[in-house]
């Protein structure tokens, strides 16, 4: 039973549907999931013309629940006649795929949004399945660029066939994929989770983080008050300081606060002028 669902990314032009057609779409999905949740029917979900087949009835979000499976899996055929080849997708508590839930990392580069400029070039570190790297894809425009990174294969390989566009590019790995990169290679470089105390490498992690900052870049990582396994906000500041000695240091919060990064901006090299 095919399902359309809006997509809720910007476009270019920053428009976003209006909130009753969302509600109305919303209420739709609704309805639907309840219908075949009942009749046992698999559906298949399209969103930007990308269809998502289920390989089961049971719904994600029993799927997920406490005694879900803890997974469920789609077969995924992108659109397009030079399209990549479909690929099979395991959904689970920590693999979240922005086209079937809501993602905390699109989220999260959502309080970025004021601060990430056009023409940037960006590093990612963390990007789990692409939904905040199609975002911050979006902020750079095409005049800009996004290297994105994370440790997990098939997320990556899934970010790679979803999101394909000019600025915007993914590859498997952390920090060390920075090796090569000259000193301030890039205006702004944002770790959805710093590197955590007691690795054994936390410090010089955040050094090399720092290292490709350009003057007057910026380094945001992420750290939350609650809700996740992130450092509190003052480990986070903390380290961050210690690190970036010659940084302003300051924050950018969600409006309920459960998402807060730490930011250090390097001073520029150009003088003020008189």
């Amino acid at each position: 039973m095919p399902v359309t669902r809006p997509s809720l990314a910007p476009t270019h032009g920053g428009d976003r549907r209006p909130a009753a057609r969302l509600r109305i779409d919303s209420a739709q999905r609704a309805v639907v999931s309840w219908l075949a949740s009942v009749f046992r029917v698999r559906q298949t979900l399209r969103v930007d013309d990308v269809r998502y087949k289920e390989r089961t009835r049971t719904p994600l979000r029993r799927s997920l629940g406490r005694h879900g499976e803890g997974e469920k899996i789609y077969d995924v055929r992108f659109p397009g006649p030079d399209a990549p080849a479909p690929m099979a997708i395991h959904a689970t508590r920590h693999r979240v795929f922005a086209d079937l839930a809501p993602c905390s990392r699109a989220e999260s580069i959502g309080v970025l949004r004021p601060l990430i400029r056009p023409g940037w070039r960006v590093f990612e570190v963390g990007c789990a399945t692409g939904g905040g790297s199609a975002l911050l894809s979006e902020l750079v425009g095409p005049s800009g660029g996004v290297v994105s990174v994370g440790t997990d294969r098939e997320s990556i390989r899934y970010a790679r066939r979803r999101y394909r566009r000019a600025n915007l590019g993914f590859e498997l790995g952390g920090i060390e994929t920075l090796d090569g990169e000259t000193d301030g290679a890039f205006d702004a470089v944002i770790a959805h989770r710093a590197p955590e105390p007691g690795t054994g490498g936390e410090d010089a992690d955040l050094k090399e983080l720092w290292r490709v900052v350009a003057p007057g870049g910026l380094l945001a990582c992420r750290s939350t008050q609650s809700g996740d396994t992130s450092a509190p906000v003052e480990t986070t500041e903390m380290r961050v300081r210690t690190t970036c000695r010659d940084a302003e240091i300051d924050h950018a919060r969600s409006p309920d606060r459960e998402i807060t990064w730490v930011l250090a901006r390097r001073p520029s090299d150009r003088s003020d002028p008189d």
